[in-house]
């Protein structure tokens, strides 16, 4: 029986963890912005919430069966040396189950303690995760004894209201078994009235007590798991709360339009936007940019303007609030998703390397790509050269997070798998600028080589405006909104133009 409830249990826990991976990688980019889904207190509460479950289920409910069984036994039992005893049981038993609920209940943690723990407990992991993921920083800035003392506030939590738990479950226990000696006391008393009137015999009596007394322990054990419950009931609601939840931008979702080809015309109308977790702050004010089939268009703007939210918005990370953001003349809304993010391929300043190898980093692009496609991929990336200089070549373990390559390397790397899906749309998003000068110089030189190769939309956010100068369009945005727009010979004749003063004022800090 309890081997059974074990593989049962495991077998469900295992599908829900399942299900709220899989509804995890639904979600919107917005809903994971939020604090409370930061990737340490999802991976936390996926870990924890999971682990509570499973406890319910597996030892909560075997333990709950084996006293019901017992139970069932003794009363057989029982009734079998003395009918009359057993009726006596049978009366208090009730009794005896109900008093000891009340107490477990009545001084139980309510429904907001059990979620201050569960929440303190998915913190704790949270900031565990980041300080182990940051560990060089952590280092760097000598915050090991300020990252303890957080996490020793957050454990304290757990702490006391475990403690409270487990005073709570002992003298419940206590309660119970106390029950138990009074009924044995009542039935010694009226059993012995019974055998001087010749009802029953000593060894019925006898038999019977033996048998109780033994069982007691798992009686009185009955009501022990009435607090799991409370967090069971609390972790099944986080978890069913990412599972049932359906985003507004659903990445699994195959309604919309599908076109049979691509001609690459952007628009931004009137477009206003301000980033969910930061409603107060906002990026764009009537926002308003067309690009045309095949033409390179370069963002630029000081820092926090806005450059790159026009990618975010393009990629369907996020939606305008007012406005619209089309391809071809058609609404983004209106496409089917994985189909849009099929035709676009992003390369971030920061590109992410999965563990594998270069092949397989490459072939994310497009799945089931040949060796052909991912070799000609990193040719027309300039990568081909270093790849096969190295020891293992395409086979080569990039490490967790790429961590085994140069930063340039990486990103050459990430622009061979945005090459081999072949896309109708690039996006470049400060492509270059976390490089050094010489991995920045290759980069770009396999940038300018990419552009030339096939005409299609691409769009370049830059903030070294040296890298863009060659673009077909080059809009300013300032205020949330495109304030000149225009090639680089144009935008240098003005005057007082927003481009030339970026320009010169790059000019000065070099």
């Amino acid at each position: 029986m309890a081997a059974g409830t074990i593989v049962a249990s495991e077998r469900l826990i295992a599908r829900v963890r399942l299900a709220a991976y899989s509804a995890m990688l639904r979600q919107d980019i917005g809903w994971f912005d939020k604090p409370e889904n930061a990737s340490g207190a999802l991976l936390a509460r996926l870990s924890s919430d999971a682990t509570t479950l499973l406890a319910l289920t597996s030892e909560s409910l075997n333990r709950l069966l084996v006293n019901v069984t017992t139970l069932v036994i003794v009363f057989a039992v029982c009734f079998y040396f003395s009918w009359q005893m057993t009726l006596i049981l049978l009366a208090v038993a009730p009794l005896l189950t109900i008093s000891s609920f009340m107490v477990n209940m009545s001084v139980a943690d309510g429904d907001s303690t059990s979620k201050k723990n569960n929440d303190a407990d998915v913190s704790a992991g949270a900031l565990l995760t980041t300080a182990i993921d940051s560990i060089r920083t952590v280092a760097s800035l000598g915050m090991e004894k300020e990252l303890s003392s957080k996490y020793i506030e957050l454990l304290e939590v757990s702490k006391q209201t475990d403690t409270r738990g487990g005073l709570v479950a002992g003298a419940a226990f206590g309660f119970s078994l106390g029950m138990m000696l009074l009924v044995a006391a009542l039935l010694f008393y009226v059993s012995s009235r019974w055998i001087s009137h010749g009802t029953i015999t000593f060894e019925d009596m006898f038999a019977v007590l033996m048998v109780f007394s033994l069982s007691s322990f798992s009686i009185g054990s009955a009501a022990q798991g009435a607090t799991d419950p409370k967090k069971a009931q609390q972790s099944a609601e986080n978890i069913f709360e990412i599972i049932d939840r359906v985003p507004p931008i659903d990445a699994l979702s195959t309604d919309g339009k599908l076109f049979s080809s691509v001609n690459g015309s952007l628009e931004f109308r009137d477009v206003q936007f301000a980033y969910p977790s930061r409603l107060g702050a906002q990026i764009y004010n009537g926002y308003n940019l067309t690009i045309a089939p095949g033409q390179t268009v370069a963002l630029v703007g000081a820092s926090g303007c806005g450059k790159s939210t026009a990618i975010a918005l393009l990629e369907r990370f996020y939606d305008p609030h007012t406005g619209s953001v089309s391809l071809d003349g058609v609404d983004l809304r209106q496409l089917s998703l994985p189909w849009l993010r099929d035709r676009i391929s992003l390369v971030s300043q920061e590109p992410v390397l999965f563990a594998g190898t270069i092949a397989e980093n490459i072939a994310l692009g497009k799945p089931g790509a040949t060796r052909e496609e991912i070799t000609q991929a990193a040719q027309d990336a300039s990568s081909l050269d270093f790849i096969r200089n190295l020891p293992d070549g395409f086979d080569t373990n990039v490490g967790d997070r790429g961590g085994h390559i140069s930063g340039g390397q990486k990103q050459r790397i990430a622009l061979a798998r945005a090459i081999v899906r072949d896309p109708d749309i690039l996006l470049l998003d400060e492509a270059t600028s976390a490089l050094d000068n010489e991995s920045e110089r290759i980069v770009q030189s396999s940038l300018n080589r990419l552009l030339k190769l096939k005409q299609r939309t691409t769009i370049i956010v830059a903030h070294r405006l040296s890298t863009i100068r060659n673009a077909d369009l080059i809009a300013v945005t300032e205020q949330g909104a495109v304030v000149e727009i225009g090639t680089h010979d144009e935008l240098v004749q003005l005057p007082e133009g927003r481009y030339k003063q970026l320009l010169a004022r790059q000019a000065n800090q070099s």
